[in-house]
């Protein structure tokens, strides 16, 4: 290995490879957040309270 080439850090390589993964955890968070409120959807209507208790008291103030 080369002293030049170790001293440089490789800035568009780690550029792409944070892109990439900000497109892959952003599908991935999109997906789970349609998979968490299909599913939390049914709870929601059979337990009205917990849901309302989850929920932040913004009209309280």
């Amino acid at each position: 290995m080369r002293p030049g080439r170790a001293a440089r850090p490789q800035v568009p390589a780690l550029r792409i490879a944070q892109r990439t993964c900000e497109r892959f955890c952003d599908m991935r968070r999109a997906a789970a957040a349609a998979r968490t409120a299909a599913a939390a959807a049914p709870a929601a209507a059979a337990a009205p309270a917990p849901a309302a208790a989850l929920r932040p008291p913004s009209r309280a103030q």
